[in-house]
This record gives structure tokens, sequence and C-alpha cells, in this order.
């Protein structure tokens, strides 16, 4: 018998015995939002783990009892009581209870899992919960999926586009089919960079978020069911370790019906997470940062293509474009991609004193230097690898090692953050790149990017590294924070850069190089619109020929898009001049030229304002457009305009009275751009000529 839970908002009934929400209206417009309630994906799914059985799949365990055993009908709380059954591996004695929660007036679930081991021997669990499907908003074309892979993901009709090729082709963030059910689950907080989804049409959504204030390992996991009828879940996975007699409770989940789109998931979220989360401390000229020289062309694939004594010019050819920021990769032993974690300047490229006098060359002249260091990957043909990479690596159960390669021969190790050796090693590298060449920036690649797994170092023979499987995260959060203290030490100025991003991350940080699959549903506005505090990197050159399929129209068109996507992001470039740029390139290069100029002079309301993404914005037909405000002073706005297309148009702010209104071009020259008010606020005129403006308004 189904149990039900109401407020003047939303009603949810509940089978106890299959644990599948059946129902779920939300009342305000009388919708079910359950279209499917038989697609047999309960709110809980145990797995034990074997801590003698390597590289297997943990087990499922059967739940041998289910039932309500408090609550009032249609009141606001209920808890589902449970025994599991022996998994196969030992005698298992398992119970616990699932409590759901339903707010007083908003349309808001809470749902909690508490799991007590009454046996005599330490369990490793993975719990999926919870897992709500058959989910609908009766217009599959119109929904969207808004997932936190990187920077973020839209997916439109994700129904239909989880089964597709595309999607089940894609890397680590794939979908994976099972049975009648396509799975797509990415790990928090590395490959997702915060701990929400939401699925939504353009007027109705529901949000979906772990509000877990110790920041574990989670898995968010996205469902396409192609049961009864095709249907969206979505749910999570956490990995609790249990001692004897010992009683696990979850964090809380929260599920919450909203009007509008991802937009007021972004605000659900950041409602909790700015309560634990706090903004970066960056010295105040990172805020007018506006680009980035990226060199990754000193030694790599074995070729020497630069040497040190070679900075000093390469840092004047950014200068040119007025880029004093210069960030040096494949610097090390063995160059890019190669005997890592042997951070030692490479033989080839010339001695330490001469890598070091090409810094000091560009800390002289004003500009600052940022170096690269990979924080994941330790290089298994390195004789120092059996006595310290195979230690501080993250371990499967039975003690196998994640191995990964790149575009090298080289084998990797992923390193595990929770391990204090490897967190101590790239602390002192960073210190030492610090006071020994003048580095003032530290880059961690793959630490916001790549994906995170659990840990089961402590069921290996040798335990050099204990922790809790869910360590990952906090061992990265340790690392930024001891590291980002101990480098201003040396320097005050000093500061980290990671690749890609990540909510607890970010408050140690300057900046995060965004990137995300080609043609893979990006965007990045979630993530900015959710955290607008926190500098994004994006890379603006344009792509290899062999990255598009050899299709060059399309290399043409994703640049003159990404470009316009950094300028209306606030993102700081991150372009070479002379890389990526060939023959037949020279327009885009100009432009790039141009957009560089326009984002340079922004640099300074950029940073004096916070980006509301569209926020106050009532029309601007196929206009891209971004909308800020000023942090200190809100009558100050400040509106990007992209129109790389050439088709120009009109774009509709909320009312405001203009005390003044300015407009710059490409190259950052002052234009006049038309404008007059409207019954609804003010009407911008962007004539097709302009393919990208920026406009300051002073309001009242």
């Amino acid at each position: 018998m189904a149990f039900t839970l109401s407020n003047p908002n939303l009603v949810i009934k509940i089978e106890p015995q299959d644990l599948e929400v059946k129902s779920l209206v939300y009342l305000k417009t009388g919708e079910e939002l359950i279209k499917d309630p038989y697609t047999g994906l309960p709110l809980l799914h145990l797995f034990q783990v074997n801590p003698e059985e390597e590289g297997i799949v943990p087990r499922k365990i059967a739940l041998k009892e289910t039932r309500i055993y408090s609550g009032l009908e249609g009141g606001g709380r209920f808890y589902i009581s449970w025994e599991a059954l022996d998994s196969n591996y030992s005698s298992l004695n398992l119970i616990g209870n699932i409590e759901g929660a339903i707010d007083v007036i908003r349309p808001r679930l809470l749902w909690q899992l508490t799991i007590r081991n009454n046996t005599s021997q330490k369990i490793w669990l993975q719990v999926l919960f919870p897992q709500i499907s058959g989910l609908g908003l009766g217009m599959p074309k119109e929904e969207f999926l808004a997932l936190p892979h990187h920077a973020g993901d839209l997916t439109r009709n994700p129904i239909q586009e989880y089964t597709s090729l595309r999607y089940q082709s894609f890397g680590r963030a794939a979908t994976k089919k099972e049975g009648n059910i396509y799975v797509r689950e990415i790990n928090y907080c590395g490959l997702a960079s915060m701990n929400w989804m939401d699925y939504h049409r353009r007027d109705l959504g529901i949000y979906f978020g772990c509000h877990d204030p110790n920041f574990g390992l989670t898995g968010l996991r996205s469902y396409s069911c192609m049961v009864n009828y095709p249907s969206m879940g979505l749910g999570f996975r956490r990995f609790p370790v249990l001692n004897e007699e010992e009683e696990w409770v979850s964090p809380p989940f929260i599920l919450e019906i909203h009007e509008g789109d991802w937009h007021s998931g972004a605000r659900i979220y950041r409602e909790w997470a700015t309560q634990f989360i706090n903004p970066p401390c960056n010295p105040k000229d990172l805020a007018e940062q506006y680009a980035l020289h990226p060199r990754y062309d000193f030694f790599r694939e074995g070729k020497v293509l630069h040497s040190f004594s070679d900075i000093p010019a390469l840092y004047e050819r950014g200068k040119e474009w007025g880029i004093k920021h210069f960030f040096i990769a494949g610097w090390n032993h063995g160059g890019f991609d190669a005997q890592y974690p042997d951070y030692h300047p490479a033989m080839e490229l010339g001695s330490p004193l001469e890598l070091e006098r090409g810094c000091r060359y560009i800390n002289a002249d004003g500009g600052m230097v940022t170096f690269y260091i990979n924080a994941r990957l330790f290089d298994t043909g390195l004789p120092s690898y059996k006595e310290k990479g195979y230690n501080w690596a993250i371990k499967r159960p039975g003690g196998d090692v994640y191995i990964e390669q790149y575009d090298t021969p080289s084998l990797f190790a992923v390193m595990c953050p929770a391990s204090e050796g490897w967190q101590g090693w790239l602390k002192d590298l960073a210190i030492w790149m610090v006071k020994a060449y003048g580095a003032r920036g530290i880059y961690f690649d793959q630490l916001g990017s790549a994906e995170p797994f659990p840990c089961y170092h402590s069921l290996s023979i040798s335990d050099h590294h204990p922790h809790h499987p869910e360590d990952y995260n906090r061992g990265y959060l340790k690392l930024l924070k001891e590291t980002l203290e101990a480098i201003r030490k040396e320097n005050p100025k000093a500061f980290l850069m990671i690749e890609n991003c990540g909510d607890i991350y970010g408050q140690y940080v300057w900046g995060s190089l965004t990137w995300n699959g080609v043609l893979y549903d990006e965007h990045y506005s979630i993530y900015r619109y959710t955290f607008p505090e926190h500098s994004l990197v994006m890379m603006v050159h344009p792509k290899r020929l062999s990255e598009v399929e050899g299709d060059e129209k399309l290399r043409r068109d994703l640049f003159y898009q990404h470009i316009e996507q950094a300028l209306l992001l606030g993102a700081v470039f991150w372009i070479a001049p002379d890389r990526r740029f060939g023959p037949g390139d020279e327009q885009m290069l100009l432009h790039a030229n141009q957009m560089l100029k326009l984002r340079a002079s922004i640099a300074r309301e950029i940073a004096r304002c916070h980006y509301v993404d569209q926020d106050g914005i009532l029309s601007k037909g196929e206009i891209a457009v971004s909308h800020w405000i000023g942090k200190d002073d809100p009558r100050f706005h400040l509106i990007c305009i992209g129109n790389h297309k050439g088709k120009g148009g009109e774009v509709e702010i909320e009312a405001f009275q203009v005390d003044s209104l300015w407009a710059r071009g490409l190259g950052g020259e002052l234009i006049q751009v038309p404008w007059k008010y409207t019954d609804r606020g003010i009407k911008l005129l962007i004539p097709p000529e302009f393919p990208a403006l920026v406009i300051g308004i002073e309001g009242s």
C-alpha cells in the first residue's frame, strides 16, 4: 500500500514494498511528474565491496524486508525500515531506515539513509540512494538536463539523447546501457564540479542535490529509462564504511520542484553551499587579469621545440598582444606527459639557472609566471614508482591501481589525493618553484577535471595511507589549502590554478582552466552562474583539425563561438598568438586580437561586477547576451553582446532609469549604440555589423 506525504504545493506517494516513488504531483499546476511508476528502479540499492577479490563489480545485497513503522498519513515525515540478506561474502546483519520529510510550505523533500552494521566485522559498501525514476515533464523535445560535468552540460531531450551513440561513446562521461535503462554517472568533485542536477523545461523543473557539508566523494547518476514509457531518473552513489556495531547516516539529499529553468536549481544549491564554501581570497590585481599565454611547446613527445633561453623571446610575443602572464608546461624531465612527478628541469632544455633567468626576465618586466604540475599521475616507469608511487596510489579492492595513458607511451598510476605522502610531494614542489624560479602561479593539472575514484588502500596488505574511501575530495582540499598558505609565505601574491573547476576547490584557487567535450552540450554558464566569484580561464584558440574530424568549417565556427562565449562569461582568455593559427587563419587571428583588446578594455568593469547570466534580460532574439551587476553598486549594469553570426537585433532589459550609457566594440573602441525606453524597460538596438560589444549602464 502506497504511503502519502503532502503539503500545500506537493503530494508524493511511495510504495514501501518495492521502494519506488509512484506519484509526484505539483499541486500548483496539477501535473503528475511520475510518468512511469514501474521502472523497477528502487529508492535504494546496496552493494558490498569484497576485500579479497580484485577488479570485480561490488555484489548487490538483497533487502529481506521493508516496512513503514512510523509516519502520519498526509503528514510531513515517514520512515521505512529494512533488513539485508547475506551477500555471499559473509554473514551479514545490516538494518537501516529510509527517512523522508516534506517541507511545511516549499515543494521540497529531504531524503536520508541510516545503516547499522550488527555484524562482528568491518564492512565496505556502495549505496545507490536516493533514486527517483519515471520522471517526465510532458514536453520531451523541450526538456533539458543541467548536469555539472566540468563547468556544465545542458542537454536537450536527455531521455532520447542519453540513448544515442554520441553519448554512449563519450569517454569517461559516457552513458552505459543496463537493460532498458541508460545510466550516466560522474563523480564529485572533479568530473562533476558541483553536487546537484536539474531536470527542467522552460517554466518548471526538478532540482536534486546532495547537501553534504563534509564534501565526500559522490556519484551523480542520471538515467534514461526506456521501460514502459520513456522517462528520466536521477540518483546518487555513496561509499560508506561501517565498523562493527557502527551506524552510518547519509548526508541529506534534497529534491525540490521549482518554477523556471536550471537557474532556479542553481540558486537552491548556492543558498546551501555558500554556508560551507568560502569565497576565494586572491590578490586584487588578479581580478583584472584578462589573458594568459600558455606554452606547452618546450619539450614533448621526445622533441625539443624551445629551450629555456627562448623564454624572454616567447614572452615578448605574447606581450605584443598585451599578455604578460606566461604559463610554462613541458619543462620537466621527459617533457610534457612523461616521467611525472619528476619535476626537475629537463637537461635538454638548459640548466636550472637558465630557467630561473627566463622567469626573472618576465618578473622584472612586471609580468608573472605560472608553472604546470600534474596533480594526479605517477609514471610507472620511474625507479621511484615501486617505493613511492604504488604506496601513494588509489587502490581498487585487492590492491590493483588505476592505470591511465594519454598521448605518450608513458603509463601512469593514479595517485590518491588523501595520501599524505603525495600531498607533501606536490606541496614541496610548489614551494620550490616559487622559491627557486620566482613562480607566482602554480597550476595543478587534472585536479578539477579527471575522474575521482574511491580508494580502498586500507584493504590492501601494506597500509601506507589509511583513510575513508570517500576522502578523494577532502585530500585535494587539504592539498590546496596548505599549498596556498605555504607559497604565500614565500610570495604574498602567489596563487593557484587548476584544470577545470570544483565548487569546494574554488575557494583556494584564482583560475579554473575550463574545457569540455567538443560537441557535447557544454554550457559553462551553469557553473559561472552558481559561483560567479570563481574565475574561469577559457581556451579560445582554434581547435586542431583532428579534434573536429577534419571539418574546417566546424573548426572555424567553434572558434568564433568559443571566443564569444569567453567574452560573455568574463573569462580570462587562454591563447598563444603564434600557436594553433596557421595559413588561411588570418581573419581568425585578427578577430582574436580584436576580441582580446575588447576584453582588456572592460577588465576593470568585469572585476567590479558579478555575473547574473540572463537575469533581467526580457528579450534578445538570436543575439547572445550576458548581464553583469555591480558588486558594490547595483545601479551599474554591464551587458555583453555576442553577434558573431552578424544578424543584429534588439535586446530588452528590465526597467531602470539610465543616467549614462557607453559601449565598446571590437578592439575596445568606444562606439555609439542606439537605445530607447519601452513600457517594460530599455531596448538596445544592435546593428548587424557589430560582431561583439559591451555596454555599460549607470542607472538609478
